[in-house]
């Protein structure tokens, strides 16, 4: 299968010190006011630089590294408000405090307080915007990595999986009614096909992406969303268990009282990613009711 972003690391060593040697260049000469071809000349400036570089590798590496943890627990597409409010809070103002205090630490070792200088006022926001590009910088190229996944994906599941055709469907005898919603049109990125209703075992979703799992095992990627599939399923067959998973009633195996009124879910085949399925409190009541009918 392959493999999801953010399992791995962005495989970018030689990008991230490129781009630290560039940003330490840049905040070494922002509001200089000799040109750079003279302060070459002076000891000062490579002590500058060098203090500079360390700064922006430290900084690089704490939005590397903030990133990766991210991106394994809170994923863009499952969590956007809330993955982004931790981007910024540990990806931008956690390294642009800590970029202050050795600042002040450099700037200590001269006999100067950093406050009496007006470096918080001017290159402390550049170097901030500097950082928030580097978050900006991931931001895409997790978004480029999930799209490369999402297809890998999508043509693994043509491959592999042979869920029912068209053709293999039996057509109703002339003159005999269809059952109502007995079967459920599939729409993958890449075509489309019916799917007898009685061969599905649930819908769910994971890391943004929704899925149909057969009783046989298969599994396709769909491109509807839970809403959209929820619409065209009969209510007496399938329930909406949680809010990534809509149930079929045949794949029910059971279901234990959790804490709080909640309901622990068995389902059969078990969920790759979750073995059991959490019902809250809200919907156990219905639940039960429907599982009764």
């Amino acid at each position: 299968m392959p493999e999801k972003p953010g399992q791995t690391g962005y495989h970018d060593g030689v990008i991230r010190f490129v781009l630290a040697f560039i940003a330490a260049h840049i905040v070494t000469e922002y509001g200089g006011q000799q040109p750079w071809l003279t302060r070459v000349f002076s000891i000062d400036y490579y002590i500058e630089y060098g203090s500079t570089l360390a700064i922006t590798i430290l900084d690089i590496h704490i939005v590397y590294w903030v990133t990766l943890q991210l991106d394994r627990k809170f994923s863009w597409l499952d969590h956007p408000v809330f993955r982004g409010l931790l981007q910024v809070a540990f990806g931008l103002l956690l390294p642009t405090l800590i970029t202050f205090l050795l600042a002040a630490g450099y700037f200590r070792l001269y006999g100067m307080d950093i406050l009496d200088t007006n470096y918080h006022l001017y290159a402390l926001p550049f170097i901030s915007s500097l950082i928030a590009l580097f978050n900006v910088y991931y931001l895409v190229r997790y978004l480029l990595r999930e799209r490369e996944h999402y297809w890998q994906m999508v043509l693994q599941s043509d491959r592999d999986n042979s869920m029912v055709a068209p053709a293999t469907m039996p057509a109703p005898e002339p003159g005999m009614p269809l059952l109502e919603k007995s079967v459920f049109i599939v729409h993958t990125p890449t075509r489309s096909f019916p799917v007898a209703t009685g061969d599905i075992a649930y819908f769910y979703r994971e890391e943004g992406q929704v899925y149909l799992r057969a009783f046989a095992g298969n599994k396709h990627i769909l491109s509807q969303s839970l809403e959209q599939i929820e619409e065209q399923l009969n209510k007496d067959d399938f329930f909406r268990v949680a809010r990534h998973m809509i149930a079929s009633r045949a794949a029910v195996r059971g279901y234990e009282k959790d804490t709080y009124g909640k309901l622990s879910l068995k389902l059969e085949p078990t969920p790759e990613y979750k073995r059991s399925i959490t019902i809250s409190q809200n919907k156990a009541g219905k639940f039960r009711e429907w599982l009764d009918r």
